[in-house]
């Protein structure tokens, strides 16, 4: 089987104060069956043990996850006239940050806010965690549902996840949402009682292992979701 080369690590910046990674991530019409969190996994690879051994607090840190992908009508050109490549136009790019933190705004005010993308709970919260111990002085711990931006999938009525599964055939491609009401893992819940099987392990993990004083900040949360983290000591 033919290795994957995505996604490729095309820029790094490491200094006191600061981490910067950018990573192309490839086509998503070339590619096969792309999975985002073995995308995201795979960065992590790299960047956590830079990030463990980095011994400066950071009032910067980004991490860019580059992707093209073609619009209909390049895919009905392509298809009518047996072509494998497409022009790739501003348009076509997109992005993602699973996590990013900035000091201050663009206005140069003060923020102290680290947002984490909630795919990144399912991937590896105690990335967080050793990323939240970086930063002095955060505040707030907020999460976010992280679909792709940039390019025409951004205002895309349908989402991106229908379009990147159902017309580039990516059907492993998927957007984490946190399930703190339900059980995904029942595997884990059975351990006497101690793990509930669903992304409330992690959050709880990180409000245990963090500065007891950073609030958490949720982008969407139903009333019920709500009282959960709070039974649980989280908000």
């Amino acid at each position: 089987m033919k290795k994957n080369k995505y996604p490729v690590l095309v820029e790094k910046i490491i200094k006191p104060e600061r981490m910067y990674f950018n990573f192309e991530c490839g086509d998503l019409w070339k590619r096969e069956n792309v999975d985002k969190w073995d995308d995201i996994d795979q960065c992590l690879k790299l960047i956590e043990p830079l990030l463990k051994k980095h011994k400066t607090k950071l009032q910067d840190f980004v991490w860019d996850m580059n992707y093209s992908a073609p619009y209909m009508a390049q895919i009905d050109y392509m298809k009518k006239n047996k072509l494998k490549e497409y022009l790739i136009e501003d348009q076509n790019k997109h992005f993602m940050n699973p996590v990013w933190y900035h000091e201050t705004n663009l206005n140069n005010e003060l923020e102290n806010t680290l947002y984490v993308g909630e795919d990144l709970i399912v991937a590896n919260y105690e990335f967080v965690v050793d990323l939240v111990n970086k930063i002095e002085g955060l505040e707030t711990l907020s999460f976010w549902m992280m679909p792709l931006s940039g390019g025409f999938l951004e205002n895309d009525p349908g989402g991106d996840v229908e379009y990147i599964q159902d017309t580039l055939n990516n059907k492993s491609w998927f957007n984490g949402i946190l399930t703190i009401d339900e059980v995904y893992a029942p595997e884990a819940s059975k351990y006497e009682g101690e793990l509930h099987g669903n992304d409330l392990d992690g959050l709880k993990f990180i409000r245990e292992n963090i500065d007891p004083k950073i609030k958490f900040e949720f982008s969407h949360l139903e009333k019920h979701e709500e009282k959960i983290l709070k039974d649980n000591r989280i908000i």
